[in-house]
């Protein structure tokens, strides 16, 4: 009532115990299992949090494009500085999540960030057995990927965008959404 949360009861304790003592094939440790799966989770919170920042960015990039199509200002550089940062976020975007058209085509490509966390993932998800070697490497992999490629987006998000934004409105180009109230 009254749009109140309760405590309806306390914290039980249990024990939980594996239902068959020794399974066909040895197994890890439940712990260790454990770690990988939220090294998983880890990972799939941040790729996610890149793929919807990149989506944003490139609309935001749209938008610029036409705020500067718009401008009554000569562009000077800002051409160039628009399509270099187009190029810089579908080069991020490739090492993410690789070439969509090959994709679609079921053409080879090499193997990308979201590959190889989807092969960790996918071949541990609904197993108690643990990772194998292979589950192993690849996490550590898109780990050490993603690792690599998060400043650059970062970079571009947050320093290289804003920049050109400013460099835009300086130029006398027309306001656009994301951009602060002039």
């Amino acid at each position: 009532q009254d749009s109140k949360t309760v405590q309806l009861a306390g914290p039980v304790e249990v024990e939980v115990v594996p239902m068959r003592k020794k399974g066909a094939l040895e197994g890890a440790d439940p712990k260790a299992v454990a770690a990988f799966w939220k090294r998983i989770a880890v990972l799939s919170r941040a790729m996610s949090a890149a793929a919807q920042s990149m989506k944003e960015a490139h609309e935001r990039i749209e938008r610029l494009e036409e705020a500067l199509d718009r401008s009554q200002a000569a562009p000077d550089t800002l051409d160039d500085e628009l399509d270099t940062l187009r190029t810089t976020l579908d080069d991020l975007r490739l090492e993410l999540f690789g070439n969509p058209t090959k994709g679609q085509l079921s053409e080879e490509q090499l193997p990308t960030v979201r590959g190889r966390l989807g092969f960790a993932s996918a071949g541990t998800s609904g197993s108690t057995y643990g990772p194998t070697p292979e589950h192993e490497k690849n996490l550590r992999l898109a780990e050490e990927g993603f690792a690599k490629l998060r400043p650059r987006l970062n970079r571009l998000l947050q320093e290289q965008l804003p920049a050109f934004e400013a460099k835009l409105s300086k130029a006398g180009a027309p306001w656009s959404t994301g951009q602060p109230i002039p």
